[in-house]
């Protein structure tokens, strides 16, 4: 997720500011160090908010899936006291 992220922040930086420094009308030369480095910061940003995202779901999911083996077993429990008792 965090490559994803990455590529699309970079992207959507790169044109931006390529769009603004011809709006603007500035030289290439001018524009192309400037939307260069804007692309490679936002890919970092981008990088990091992708993999930190990718961990909040992956530990969401692992906790729900945790509670739903807990509530399994004690139904198991439960049904085992149950019939032992019958």
């Amino acid at each position: 997720m965090g490559r994803d992220y990455a590529g699309i922040l970079a992207s959507t930086a790169f044109v931006t500011v390529v769009m603004r420094g011809l709006i603007t009308s500035g030289g290439i030369e001018s524009i192309l160090p400037t939307a260069i480095g804007a692309m490679f910061l936002f890919a970092a940003i981008g990088w990091l908010i992708g993999n930190a995202a990718a961990r909040i779901v992956d530990e969401s999911v692992r906790q729900r899936i945790n509670a739903e083996l807990d509530a399994m077993e004690q139904n198991e429990k439960l049904v085992a006291s149950s019939a032992r008792t019958a």
